[in-house]
């Protein structure tokens, strides 16, 4: 996973699953939205993106995010494999909770 504005980056399967298990463990999702989205395939490859809107809260804020998701997936032995992930066009606004 590239992270947004290529600013750095998860390698390996391990790493991206726990950055979702770490998020699903200390956040907690009250709306989440997907529209716009487009999925191309060429030969065993397929690129996914969708705009997403969303509002979490964890312990000390609430955060609305919005952006645009981009995966890479590659079809291997029957199934699609998650190869590569990114978010671009990506707003968060942060509120503090009291």
């Amino acid at each position: 996973m590239t992270f947004p504005g290529f600013s750095g980056e998860v390698a390996g399967r391990g790493a991206l699953l726990a950055s979702f298990v770490e998020f699903c463990s200390n956040a907690r999702v009250l709306e989440y939205q997907e529209s716009n989205e487009q999925i191309n395939v060429i030969g065993d490859c397929a690129v996914v993106s969708f705009q997403f809107e969303m509002l979490y809260e964890r312990a000390k804020y609430q955060e609305r995010s919005k952006g645009r998701d981009i995966w890479v997936f590659q079809y291997i032995s029957k199934k699609w494999i998650a190869v590569w992930r990114t978010m671009m066009e990506l707003e968060e606004v942060r509120e503090n909770r009291k």
